[in-house]
């Protein structure tokens, strides 16, 4: 009876340790998990995470701008240049995926505003979560700054949305790029 016990603590024990945290935004069916030592914002979002809305009431959100902040996680403090994974919707206006595609690069190619921009890698297609998508990553430098940004960003079409990820940060030693595709394979839309 006590290694029954026994086994079912540890099993408890050993089942919750390794529990994921995960930001779930039910009301745009869009789920991700929150890496270990950050901190999920979602005080700012434009939709708190767990309201019902129907498709109308959500198509009526994008009266008010381009896209829906859903939310962001960061590492650090929230203020100032420390990395940080944001997660907006928009609407999808291309039929097909090669006109999404289109869009993607040619949305991507009007990013001349940011100083010293380069793509370290050019929008390319890629599947999040069984959809075929589009992703590119950039350096730029902030004004008044010497200090390199790194932008990655992904674009994954789905039903009447486009689902923007984007990772952000400095690129240093202690880099995130392992851990930026190890999450974006955790990313579920439904």
């Amino acid at each position: 009876m006590k290694h029954k016990i026994l086994f079912y603590t540890l099993l408890f024990y050993v089942s919750f340790s390794f529990a994921q945290e995960r930001f779930e935004s039910k009301t745009f069916g869009f789920s991700i998990d929150i890496p270990q030592g950050w901190k999920l914002n979602e005080y700012e979002a434009d939709v708190p995470g767990n309201v019902k809305l129907s498709e109308t009431e959500k198509q009526n959100l994008f009266k008010e701008g381009y896209h829906v902040y859903l939310g962001y996680l960061y590492k650090g403090s929230f203020t100032g240049l420390n990395p940080k994974i944001q997660f907006n919707i928009a609407l999808k206006h291309e039929e097909n995926f090669d006109d999404f595609k289109k869009a993607v690069i040619a949305s991507a190619k009007r990013i001349n505003y940011l100083d010293n921009l380069k793509f370290t890698v050019q929008p390319t297609e890629i599947t999040v979560a069984g959809i075929k998508s589009m992703y590119f990553a950039m350096t730029y430098t902030v004004e008044g700054s010497n200090k390199t940004i790194r932008s990655i960003s992904y674009a994954i079409p789905f039903k009447n949305y486009m689902y923007q990820i984007n990772f952000l940060d400095i690129p240093s030693d202690n880099d995130l790029l392992t851990l930026y595709s190890e999450l974006i394979k955790t990313v579920k839309i439904k």
